[in-house]
């Protein structure tokens, strides 16, 4: 119930183990403090971000590289291609969600 928190959920069968684990799935981003342009869903791929990252899955789990390549969808209805920025200080990403 944090305005201020991203939460970001995410809906897949499993999830990644590895470098070349593609799993794809779907995000939906909750931002309420961000306005409706952070309130969003994609179908998304997958995978873990570097061999480091893998190590850590047991304990505080890996990071994450997220896929969207037909962009992310808002609350709207309109279909973002162009890029997303967590917030407006951020330059937007192209294609690809960290």
């Amino acid at each position: 119930n944090n305005p201020g928190c991203h939460h970001i959920v995410i809906s897949a069968e499993r999830m990644t183990r590895g470098k070349k684990d593609e799993v794809r799935g779907s995000i939906r981003h909750i931002f309420k403090a961000g306005g409706p342009e952070h309130q969003w869903t994609a179908d998304v791929s997958m995978f873990v971000q570097g061999t480091s990252s893998v190590e850590h899955a047991e304990t505080a789990g890996p990071n994450i590289n997220f896929y969207y390549p037909q962009g992310i969808t808002l609350e709207n209805g309109t279909v973002v291609t162009d890029g997303y920025a967590m917030n407006g200080r951020d330059s937007p990403l192209n294609n690809d969600f960290y």
